[in-house]
């Protein structure tokens, strides 16, 4: 981020947004987003400590964010929204995706109890005291992955991509464990804490409650091993065990939907509301009535009943004179001419 150049900030009850002038726009939007996820996520995870400095950035051509909670809690968006990243394209608002998604880890590291609170209390806050941090990298990114799932009409539990690399490793028998679903492993690499961790903890929520997933927050802040986290799977689930909960949820049978959310309201997640998307391809031309199907086509009269189209250039009718195949009804070859969308319905 270019600290140089004039910068402004905004002020919020929970926030100081730091953005450049031209941003100005953008900044109000984010300041809305931003106490909008704050509000949704103290409803379910512990506050954190102090005022949350939120940095708005578009010095690169990315969409990202990162988070810190030292020396204070800090997070930086890029603001261009995603356009060839597949495991980023489910979403409403770019912005309130990566909000929810960083705003998430900041509730979710900041939190310290027990001998962790103590040491804070005499060292500050020092790299090192914050026992989350400490978590394997599914746990971490999972949990962020799932609430930005949960508090938006998108998020990557619902990805279709996500989808394909748990069943492209069920595929191979190479489908991951809770001891090996990190980063810095083998393909596919950077999406695999992401995937594995939030259809994990998805599937946990379904059957031991929506609540399971605070209270294993609560109960790993506190811990003296702080990355032991079966242990704490097994405290706030009775009766359930991280191995085979982590089974059920990360390798579903082929076809189910096990671990992935309906999407809500009825419509794809990261449509527009109130836009609906158009069929396409024999579903379409099957919908549409005889004579509009005869009038897409322009330029071509090969002999051709309304009935039965020839093979080639698919003319439902013989109303223009200016294809010289003059094939029959079934055998013609077609004479290659595109389709010309003058008289489709609604633009005449």
């Amino acid at each position: 981020m270019d600290p140089t150049g004039p910068w402004r900030t905004l002020h919020t009850a929970h926030f100081r947004i730091h953005f450049r002038p031209a941003y100005r726009d953008v900044a109000l939007l984010e300041a809305r987003e931003a106490e909008r996820s704050y509000a949704l996520l103290a409803g379910e995870l512990h506050p954190p400590r102090g005022v949350v400095d939120l940095t708005l950035g578009d010095d690169v051509d990315a969409s990202n964010g990162f988070t810190t909670v030292f020396p204070t809690s800090r997070i930086t968006i890029f603001a261009t929204p995603p356009a060839g990243d597949h495991g980023l394209l489910f979403y409403d608002s770019w912005l309130r995706l990566v909000t929810t998604h960083e705003l998430t880890h900041v509730f979710h590291l900041d939190r310290t109890k027990g001998i962790w609170s103590a040491l804070q209390q005499v060292f500050g806050r020092a790299p090192g005291l914050f026992p989350n941090e400490y978590q394997p990298s599914w746990a971490i990114e999972g949990l962020a992955t799932y609430y930005e799932s949960r508090f938006t009409n998108g998020g990557r539990v619902r990805s279709s991509f996500h989808t394909q690399v748990l069943a492209a490793d069920r595929a191979a028998g190479a489908s991951r464990s809770p001891w090996d679903a990190l980063l810095f492993t083998r393909w596919a690499d950077g999406l695999v804490p992401y995937a594995y961790g939030s259809r994990f903890l998805q599937s946990l929520a379904g059957v031991a409650g929506d609540s399971v997933v605070p209270r294993f927050v609560e109960a790993t802040s506190g811990q003296l091993i702080p990355f032991r986290v079966g242990r704490q799977v097994a405290r706030v689930a009775p009766g359930r065990a991280l191995a085979t909960e982590w089974i059920r949820g990360t390798r579903p049978a082929p076809g189910s939907d096990a671990g992935q959310p309906p999407a809500r309201g009825g419509r794809w997640p990261g449509s527009r509301p109130g836009v609906r998307s158009r069929p396409s391809g024999s579903a379409a031309r099957a919908r549409r009535p005889a004579a509009t199907r005869a009038s897409r086509r322009r330029g071509c009269s090969t002999a051709c009943s309304a009935a039965s189209p020839c093979r080639g250039c698919r003319r439902m009718d013989a109303a223009s004179p200016t294809c010289a195949t003059q094939g029959t009804a079934r055998a013609s070859s077609g004479c290659g001419m595109p389709p010309r969308f003058a008289s489709l319905p609604g633009t005449a």
